[in-house]
């Protein structure tokens, strides 16, 4: 976009250059009309959104059309340069924090979900009337001065917007029931996925943005939320990834974990259940006192600088806090209850981003957890 408004700001240029050595030539003066300011009107001055109208269209705003350029000379023509941006704002004089996009028809409309995602943009509390503020911007370039039209208010009152949880979409762009977590409504989501080979997926947030691959060969884990992104997808091997989803970076990272390790009390490989995102180990149990373990694996990382025909080797492990499993740089104990003597099995459950579950099962099914809430 900034070079196509280099070579529109280039072109004008271009067209007063010739305009003016005509001049020189034959002392005729032309001359370029200005830009004329567009009428923005709006359908209502007042929006209570809610869920409900999510999906409905709550404002429409329409403006007249922007006159042509034109030059004194009929005989020449201006270039087609003209650009026209609705801006919106929680600032009445634009001064601060706009969020403008560039129209190409004479109306826009807003849905419920869309207007209450731009007064959360715009910092708007929840629940709270507060004026958003409409205008349009009309230029030729970036060395001449913009023109803008009236402003409009419109009072609108949002509802909260949950930018904690993210859900992982299929190809096809349907919930699948898996989430990650981004405990400080960061826009950065983690947790775990049990992913097929090459598994392809989209991340809505909580504000309908969808996020998908940047849809440029070679740019893998790059995102994107435009309309034209291609799908994410995970690298060959299919398992355990533990996925950090950036959008303020627009970047995401996998960890492929082939094997998780639990050593201590009990010792062994644990065993992927990847429909039910479980790590599991069966063992004999000799008493019903507390074991103490650690878990940790050596995994792949696959991002942006591997991209998905390679990867490095990371580490990976977790560690109790309280009575919380976290993951941790370095394995740290974790005691767990045994509920009776003999077969038992060690249960990690990381099917849920908010909660892990660490516990053990008897053969009588009695069990023992430690839950978590990733932070």
């Amino acid at each position: 976009m900034k070079t196509l408004n280099k070579f529109k700001s280039f072109s004008l240029l271009l067209v007063a250059l010739v305009i003016v050595t005509a001049c020189e030539k034959d002392g005729e003066k032309i001359y370029l009309s200005e830009l004329a300011t567009n009428e923005l009107i709006a359908t209502t001055d007042k929006v209570l959104l809610s869920p409900e109208n999510a999906n409905q269209q709550v404002l429409s705003l329409s403006w007249t059309a922007q006159e042509a350029l034109a030059v004194s000379n009929l005989d020449m023509k201006a270039p087609d340069v003209l650009t026209i941006s609705m801006q919106v704002s929680a600032q009445q004089d634009f001064s601060s924090n706009v969020i403008e996009s560039v129209e190409n028809n004479l109306s826009k409309s807003y849905s419920g979900s869309v207007l209450n995602a731009i007064a959360k943009n715009l910092g708007l509390a929840p629940d709270v009337a507060s004026p958003i503020y409409f205008r349009l911007k009309s230029s030729v370039g970036n060395n001449i001065d913009p023109v803008y039209s009236n402003v409009l208010t419109v009072t609108v009152t949002p509802y909260f917007l949950d930018m904690s949880v993210g859900f992982i979409l299929d190809s096809n762009k349907a919930n699948t029931g898996v989430t990650l977590y981004s405990p400080a409504s960061d826009g950065i989501y983690t947790g775990f996925v049990g992913a097929s080979t090459w598994y392809n997926f989209y991340l809505k947030e909580g504000d309908g943005t969808v996020w998908g691959n940047i849809p440029i060969n070679g740019q893998s884990f790059v995102l994107s939320s435009t309309s034209d992104s291609w799908n994410c997808w995970f690298p060959e091997p299919a398992g355990c990834y533990y996925v950090n989803m950036d959008t303020k970076n627009k970047q995401w990272s996998a960890l492929y974990l082939p094997i998780l390790t639990v050593s201590g009390d009990i010792s062994g490989d644990m065993t992927f259940d990847r429909p039910n995102m479980k790590w599991t180990y069966n063992f004999t149990a000799t008493s019903t006192n507390p074991v103490t373990i650690k878990l940790s694996a050596t995994g792949n990382l696959y991002n942006p600088s591997t991209g998905d025909a390679a990867s490095t080797p990371a580490t990976f492990a977790f560690a109790q806090q309280g009575e919380a499993v976290v993951i941790a740089q370095l394995a740290g104990n974790i005691t767990v209850s045994v509920p009776l003597a003999g077969d038992c099995t060690l249960t990690l459950d990381l099917s849920d981003p908010k909660a892990w579950t660490c516990n053990v099962v008897s053969s009588s099914n009695g069990t023992y957890n430690i839950q978590s809430i990733t932070n």
